[in-house]
C-alpha cells in the first residue's frame, strides 16, 4: 500500500509551480510528475513541519498538501510524483511578519539574560 504524507507548502503568491513549470495549484486538485523524484532537483515537495516549510518558500500562500508517489525524505522537507492540495490558507504574510518579531524579541530577551548573567 502506498504511503500518502501530510505536508505544507508555501507556494508562490499567484498560486502557481515555479521552477518554469507554472501549473496552477487548485484546492482539492492532483499535480503530478512523470519524473522520479529527486530532492531539490524534481517532484512536488513540502514539508511536514510548517517551521521547515518557511525555508523553502518561494512566497507567502500556505497550503496543507498531501505527498506520494516514490515518496523521498530528508530531515527537513519531502518529495514525490504526486501532490493534493487539501486545505488553502491563504495568503499568510503577516502571519510571517509576526512570527519573524515574535523571534526576534526572544532572541534579544535571550541575549540580554545572557549578557546579565556573564
Amino acid at each position: 500500500m502506498e504511503q500518502y504524507y501530510t505536508a505544507f507548502h508555501l507556494s508562490r503568491n499567484d498560486d502557481k509551480l515555479g521552477h518554469g513549470d507554472g501549473r496552477n495549484i487548485v484546492l482539492g486538485e492532483t499535480l503530478s510528475i512523470s519524473e522520479t523524484p529527486s530532492l531539490c532537483n524534481t517532484g512536488l515537495h513540502g514539508s511536514v513541519s510548517i517551521i521547515d516549510c518557511l525555508g523553502y518558500a518561494s512566497g507567502s500562500h500556505l497550503w496543507l498538501t498531501e505527498i506520494w508517489g516514490n515518496v523521498k525524505t530528508i530531515n527537513d522537507k519531502l518529495c514525490g510524483k504526486n501532490r493534493k492540495a487539501i486545505k488553502q490558507y491563504g495568503d499568510v504574510l503577516l502571519l510571517i511578519v509576526e512570527f519573524a518579531k515574535w523571534c526576534a524579541d526572544r532572541a534579544a530577551k535571550s541575549a540580554k539574560s545572557a549578557a546579565k548573567a556573564a
